[in-house]
């Protein structure tokens, strides 16, 4: 992935368990993200842990669809899991989604 030259906004992992790493010498931590973040993607959504698809689908429907109204990434992440969490109130369903990089927390 070193080798990768990626000019995206935003890199979206939405399988199960794409944000997990593995500590290397000199604890490192090796993984997708650091990857994707040194490729040149600005951001990388990923998941912390197994994903239920009910909920994923959910998220990433009401993630994308803040996106298109021109919400920062953060805020539309912070949204979605607010959304989840009324619908599915335990946190595995909603807590494993995390964003990552740059991430502007300003706007609407």
């Amino acid at each position: 992935m070193y080798q990768l030259r990626l000019s995206a906004e935003l890199v979206t992992l939405s399988g199960c368990s794409t944000g997990l790493n593995v500590v290397a010498g000199g604890d490192e931590l090796l993984g997708l993200v650091r990857g994707l973040l040194y490729a040149g993607a600005r951001a990388v959504q990923l998941t912390l842990w197994d994903a239920y698809d009910m909920s994923t689908a959910e998220f990433m429907t009401t993630f994308y669809g803040h996106l298109h109204k021109g919400w920062s990434k953060a805020r539309a992440a912070q949204e979605s899991m607010r959304a989840l969490r009324g619908r599915y109130p335990h946190p595995f369903y909603w807590a494993s989604f995390t964003l990552l990089g740059e991430v502007q927390m300003t706007g609407v």
